[in-house]
């Protein structure tokens, strides 16, 4: 087996975090056989690792929109900085109708895992963990353009 081969499937034994995850997943098993193979064989061209870092910081730390945009735009990768300024402003209007950062956060949940194979555990940990009403309301921030998620 080759190592591009080998790298490629070493991929499956670390699928991505479950709120990307359900993007691979239909009804029809051809579907998510085709989604799943893309996800193998593909390479992201822009991770929004430090803006949900950034945006964590807003829930839980109450920073401002200039600090969390200066934080985004010197560091991670350059091609993706502009990307996540704006998944990070996105955000930041969404919290101004949804008050999350109003909310007491910063709750550690730790690692949790969904089994999705014998051998294949799927992370699934939010971005945060609000108190609402006396409720703990688990935060999933996703950088997603669309939403192509189905009752399924």
């Amino acid at each position: 087996m080759t190592k591009n081969l080998k790298s490629a499937l070493a991929k499956l034994d670390r699928p991505p975090s479950g709120q990307n995850w359900v993007r691979y997943n239909f009804p029809e098993e051809l579907k998510t056989t085709q989604a799943i193979v893309s996800f193998v064989l593909g390479i992201p061209r822009i991770s929004y690792v430090t803006g949900t870092k950034v945006i964590k910081d807003r829930i839980e730390l109450g920073i401002n929109l200039e600090t969390a945009l200066s934080a985004v735009r010197g560091s991670g990768s350059a091609f993706a900085r502009a990307h996540s300024e704006k998944y990070v402003r996105a955000f930041f209007d969404y919290d101004e109708k949804r008050g999350l950062s109003d909310s007491r956060g910063g709750f550690e949940v730790g690692n949790t895992f969904f089994q999705v194979a014998r051998d294949v555990r799927v992370p699934v940990t939010p971005t945060s963990v609000v108190l609402r009403n006396g409720k703990l309301i688990p935060i999933f921030v996703c950088g997603w353009a669309t939403n192509p998620l189905t009752l399924f």
